[in-house]
């Protein structure tokens, strides 16, 4: 099966001015302002009639080849979460939706410098290696009235000014379903939810906040700089009291002897693959590199063999 929902609902926006259907695609070839004009573009129509017609896109590869290797893909996530629309197209292929899921950020404004990240995704990088151009993406009533699904990316969201200029926090009380709608945050733990961030996140009903985390103790502050595993922890159980809070873990050739630690410590833990930079995907190991690491974590045997096989970059 190739059918994916996504392109009829969702879209994402980086701060690079991009747009696709989900973070695995790649960019669109269009220069649009805003989500709504990418959305209803030629491009997105292309893609939903390849989808209607059961074509295998060379672009969603992504998704198919960690289907391969037994990892559940963004395809058969968002299939999941949206059986009745998946449904009302079957009844109708000509049917069209408004942006129902969207991905965002504020801005890159960021107190860490992963090793994994860039200065488009942190103002620490953007410091070190120069200023970059940014096209920033607001939320407007329209859109937010009709999400099922928002989820707020950054750079780290809850230190971003522009959530206050914006008028985020007005547009969400007024317009966002707290009752039914979800809201994903990913956060790098390194605070905690205060003010209009904590009265904002306490009125949704359907919460799952994403701690980022690229290892456990002296290798999550080494390729995490700005990390503090203590203060990560202390964060972690105060989220866990009141959200569906799970670790969002990205595998690279930094962490990778780290998985069994990974699942001994945190009880929801969410394995991502590496897409950039492709030199520190595990994919690219020599063999017997690979064969050390299964030996290291033997116990999760298939989910290593996962990690270290799937190629989540464009060659």
């Amino acid at each position: 099966m190739s059918f994916c929902i996504a392109p009829f609902l969702k879209i994402n926006h980086d701060l690079t001015g991009n747009y696709r259907p989900c973070d695995f695609h790649d960019e669109f070839e269009g220069e649009y302002k805003t989500p709504e004009e990418c959305f209803r573009s030629p491009e997105m129509e292309l893609m939903r009639l390849d989808m209607i017609h059961g074509l295998i896109r060379d672009e969603c590869s992504n998704c198919h080849k960690l289907e391969d290797v037994g990892i559940k893909s963004r395809r058969q996530h968002f299939n999941e979460m949206y059986p009745d629309e998946i449904f009302e197209l079957k009844m109708n292929p000509r049917v069209r939706f408004p942006i129902k899921d969207l991905e965002m950020s504020f801005d890159n404004t960021c107190n860490f410098a992963c090793v994994t990240c860039s200065p488009t995704y942190s103002s620490q990088w953007e410091k070190e290696l120069g200023v970059i151009e940014k096209a920033t993406c607001d939320l407007n009533p329209e859109i937010v009235k009709n999400l099922k699904h928002l989820t707020l990316l950054g750079g780290e969201p809850m230190l971003s000014k522009r959530a206050y200029t914006q008028e985020f926090f007005k547009t969400m009380h007024e317009n966002f379903d707290f009752e039914n709608a979800l809201l994903v945050l990913y956060t790098n733990n390194s605070i905690q939810p205060k003010g209009h961030w904590y009265n904002l996140l306490k009125k949704v009903k359907n919460l799952i906040v994403f701690c980022s985390l690229d290892g456990v103790d002296e290798v999550g502050e080494y390729v995490r700089f700005g990390h503090n595993q203590e203060i990560f922890d202390y964060n972690y159980r105060i989220w866990k009291g009141f959200a569906d809070t799970r670790i969002a873990f990205t595998t690279h050739i930094m962490n990778i002897f780290q998985v069994n630690k990974m699942l001994e410590r945190y009880d929801e833990v969410d394995f991502q693959t590496l897409h950039s930079p492709k030199y520190l995907n595990p994919s690219i190991l020599p063999a017997h590199i690979k064969d050390m690491i299964l030996q290291h974590d033997d116990s999760v045997g298939s989910l290593a063999v996962c990690l270290l096989t799937i190629r989540t970059f464009r060659v």
